[in-house]
């Protein structure tokens, strides 16, 4: 749109500078008829002044005419082009005319799913652009990760890094702990809602988050779904960003190794993440 408005004050500058004779002229010869002859048309011959000893000056104003009137039709030219561009690009943006990008042979359901696709990315879009660059959290229970959406979770993990946004995962694991006890019979005791955790259990509890951490990677280091190999592959980081304290002795029991967080070191977790 900005590209022809300024073909637009071009051409109508260019305009103002023909003299009114030369438009004049212009169109008288655009719109002269053609005679007949013989069963065909043929243009009418356009009859010129012979030039006298004073026409110098005339002969200068009809060349610098003639140059303001081929610039003048070289503009409306690329003006029409741009025009029919912008219209053909708006034709691609409304939502009622995606059946003119191309496209192969498909189904009527193939059709229907891709026009669906479309309109649901145009629809994020916005939110694309509010949330680009921003850091998101997001807690990942021990559940989802052994359901069957796990892997669908991890894709869409990584297409929300491919849009732009920071997440960082916090996974859980209590379903794989409570597993990995009963495997090897071990009884734990929970109080409140919290697992007194002994150095037994501490020792499952650190192999089991071990192992979630490496599935999860594993699941990440895939990329996009439906693409090549490797493409859209998220790198994976951990550290000690995370200092706790012993939970202590409450109500007469001893936690043992059972802790709280006291402490995030987000500023290192965001030096990872601009990296």
């Amino acid at each position: 749109v900005e590209h022809q408005e300024q073909l637009q004050e071009q051409l109508q500058g260019v305009q103002a500078l023909q003299p009114p004779h030369a438009i004049r002229r212009r169109e008288s010869i655009a719109a002269d008829s053609a005679g007949e002859l013989g069963g065909m048309r043929v243009p009418r011959p356009i009859e010129h002044q012979r030039p006298g000893d004073d026409s110098a000056d005339d002969m200068r104003s009809m060349s610098s005419a003639q140059a303001l009137a081929d610039e003048a039709a070289s503009l409306e030219e690329e003006l029409s082009k741009a025009k029919r561009l912008y219209d053909k690009r708006a034709e691609l943006f409304q939502t009622d005319h995606l059946d003119v990008l191309p496209s192969t042979v498909e189904s009527d359901r193939a059709r229907q799913d891709r026009l669906i696709g479309y309109r649901v990315f145009r629809a994020m879009a916005p939110y694309i652009a509010v949330h680009f660059g921003s850091v998101v959290v997001i807690h990942v229970p021990g559940e989802v990760l052994e359901s069957d959406s796990a892997e669908q979770v991890m894709h869409d993990i990584v297409l929300l890094k491919t849009l732009g946004i920071k997440p960082v995962l916090v996974a859980g694991c209590r379903p794989q702990i409570r597993r990995k006890l009963e495997q090897v019979g071990k009884k734990s005791l929970f109080v409140q809602g919290n697992r007194v955790c002994d150095t037994e259990t501490l020792y499952h509890c650190q192999s089991v988050a071990g192992h979630v951490r490496l599935y999860i990677e594993s699941l990440l280091t895939r990329g996009l779904m439906n693409s090549p190999t490797g493409v859209g592959a998220v790198q994976v980081t951990s550290g000690n960003f995370v200092r706790a304290i012993a939970f202590g002795v409450r109500g007469g029991i001893d936690f043992l190794h059972t802790g709280i967080v006291k402490k995030v070191n987000a500023r290192r977790i965001q030096q990872l993440l601009d990296e």
